[in-house]
């Protein structure tokens, strides 16, 4: 629920923020299928998948993005990550451990 719900924030943050973005409107009209295809992704998969507007993939301009305001696109990725590790991943290692540590082996496999 914490991924879907960071999805959806990525998400708005996108349509609020980023695509006000004059140079990025501009690079987003070049490169519309490239753009589509990241945003439904992102969306409906992993908010992580909009890295690749700034990806370079390939050394292709249509994963090469530019931003007026850089900070605001990464400054709102780098928190929506590190939260994911806070909520998502964190409690994953803690409960691998506890199911180690206090479950017998036999119930594991």
């Amino acid at each position: 629920m914490f991924l879907y719900g960071m999805n959806l924030f990525f998400s708005l943050v996108y349509f609020k923020q980023i695509k006000a973005d004059i140079v990025f409107k501009y690079w987003e009209q070049e490169y519309q299928m490239s753009s589509l295809y990241i945003v439904s992704i992102g969306s409906l998969c992993n908010f992580k998948f909009f890295r690749m507007f700034y990806s370079r993939y390939q050394d292709k301009k249509n994963y090469n993005a530019p931003f007026q305001d850089e900070q605001t696109y990464y400054r709102t990725l780098v928190f929506t990550s590190a939260f994911f590790v806070i909520t998502g991943t964190v409690p994953i290692i803690v409960a691998s451990c506890f199911g180690l540590w206090y479950i017998r082996f036999g119930y594991q496999v």
